[in-house]
């Protein structure tokens, strides 16, 4: 699990609504999550490979503090922050970069909140339409929560470690319906 609370190496400090979200923003940075997303064994999810960016095939690659995707027959790396993330946010730019590299049109160019609801409808969407990966990825939440024992999800103020599907979904509209809050965590 990627600690994302470091940025460009400054410790970043998070007021107690981003604090709230922080569990759910490591569980999708998780590169076995991320791995669902990637169609053939020839595309990657990287962690800092000494390989720079630009020489990178099609994937999913975390460099140097950030998530970036590149799909088949693009030139360029596709970075988040150029269009749909709010800069210097560490919230779900994995989210962006697995939206792009599947091919998601449903991003709005510099219309950041309305951005941030859609990456959390992507999340719904797949805990919805696919009852395996949601088993999956309720238990790399548990996961989480047995390594955060401590660690509770607002607004219904159940720990993480406990957390049932339907709460994760719960979660995620209460999140979603807050965006102007969470959006620059």
């Amino acid at each position: 699990m990627m600690n994302k609370n470091k940025k460009m190496g400054r410790k970043r400090k998070y007021d107690d609504t981003c604090s709230d979200m922080q569990w759910f923003i490591d569980v999708i940075g998780d590169t076995n999550i991320l791995y669902r997303f990637i169609e053939k064994p020839s595309h990657r999810v990287t962690l800092s490979s000494r390989k720079a960016l630009k020489d990178r095939g099609p994937g999913i690659h975390f460099y140097n503090g950030h998530w970036y995707s590149r799909c088949p027959r693009e030139s360029e790396v596709y970075n988040p922050y150029d269009k749909h993330q709010v800069r210097n946010s560490n919230h779900m730019c994995p989210t962006f970069s697995t939206m792009h590299y599947q091919g998601s049109n449903v991003l709005r160019d510099n219309q950041y909140e309305y951005n941030f609801r859609m990456e959390i409808q992507f999340w719904i969407d797949e805990l919805n339409s696919d009852p395996v990966f949601a088993k999956y990825f309720l238990q790399k939440i548990h996961e989480y929560g047995n390594d955060n024992p401590t660690m509770r999800a607002l607004p219904m103020n159940t720990l993480i470690k406990d957390l049932k599907i339907t709460d994760v979904k719960s979660y995620l509209q209460y999140v979603k319906r807050n965006a102007n809050k969470f959006i620059n965590c």
